[in-house]
């Protein structure tokens, strides 16, 4: 809301050192058809723990594509974080393979706004 891309860093960096770090970590997440984030962080977390079960994610992200708005939808396929640094995902979405950061993302190719989890079918 904000819209001030080094103070929103800066507090999620007092907030994460301060807050998160000593409260108590969600782990489990309820899996539902349909499942909406809008922050970065919590929903890599969703992502790695449906990965670790199985679970197959299809996605329809909202966020900022350079400067243009748009809505991607496709497969999620790897998280990769970097402490402090970086939470991003990948969706492919045809032939193409996007990054996706939260709002403060410089090194991703979207900026999410929010994201739909959609799980389904269970690998075995």
């Amino acid at each position: 809301y904000f819209e001030e891309d080094n103070f929103i860093h800066v507090m999620s960096y007092y907030f994460n050192q301060s807050l998160w770090s000593v409260s108590r970590i969600v782990k489990n997440f309820y899996i539902a058809r349909e499942i909406k984030f809008c922050n970065i962080w919590l929903t890599c977390d969703a992502i790695d723990f449906m990965f670790s079960r199985g679970i197959k994610l299809d996605a329809e992200v909202e966020g900022f594509y350079h400067d243009d708005r748009r809505t991607i939808k496709g497969e999620i396929i790897k998280t990769e974080r970097i402490p402090f640094v970086r939470n991003t995902f990948y969706i492919k979405s045809g032939d193409k393979t996007y990054s996706v950061g939260g709002k403060t993302a410089t090194l991703e190719d979207i900026k999410m706004i929010n994201v739909k989890l959609h799980p389904s079918i269970l690998q075995q």
